[in-house]
C-alpha cells in the first residue's frame, strides 16, 4: 500500500469511531457529538478532495498516453485500424 492509502484508510476508520464521554462535569455530551460531527464533516470533505484528485490524475495519465499513442510527424494523421 501507498502512503496515501494508508491516509484514506485512516480518514474512513475515523468516520466510525463513536464520541468517548465527557471527562469533565462542565462539558456537555452535546458538545461532545457536536465536535464529533464537525470533525467528521471534515474528514468527509478530506476524502471527497483525495477522491477528485486520483481522478484528475487517471484521466491525466489516459490523456497524456492518447497523446503519446497517436503522436504523428506532422505531416499525415495516423490511420486507425479497423476491425472486419
Amino acid at each position: 500500500m501507498l502512503k496515501s492509502d494508508n491516509c484514506v484508510l485512516t480518514l474512513r476508520k475515523r468516520l466510525f469511531c463513536d464520541t468517548k464521554p465527557t471527562l469533565l462535569p462542565c462539558k456537555t455530551a452535546a458538545f461532545g457529538t457536536q465536535n464529533n460531527r464537525f470533525y467528521k464533516a471534515l474528514i468527509i470533505r478530506q476524502l471527497n478532495q483525495i477522491i477528485y484528485l486520483k481522478i484528475s490524475l487517471q484521466f491525466y495519465r489516459f490523456i497524456s498516453n492518447y497523446k503519446t499513442e497517436n503522436k504523428t510527424d506532422g505531416k499525415t494523421p495516423k490511420k486507425i485500424k479497423r476491425a472486419p
